[in-house]
């Protein structure tokens, strides 16, 4: 259904699987990182900008005593 979406709104397939590998190897090359571990991070009270109260999983890493 997305593909032919995709096929009449003129998107070559070749498009979309140089996006899909694009996106794959990223997250591959970023949880191969030393010190990378897989996480959930929520935000219980107040405000950080692009976090909200549901959890989101992803990947982190302590730079010195700061999450990224």
């Amino acid at each position: 259904m997305v593909l032919a979406l995709l096929a009449v709104l003129g998107v070559d397939l070749i498009v979309v699987v140089v996006l899909l590998l694009v996106v794959l190897t990223r997250r591959r090359r970023i949880s191969r990182q030393p010190g990378v571990f897989k996480g959930a991070i929520r935000v219980v009270d107040g405000r950080v900008r692009g976090l909200s109260a549901k959890w989101r999983r992803g990947y982190g890493y302590w730079v010195r005593d700061v999450l990224v």
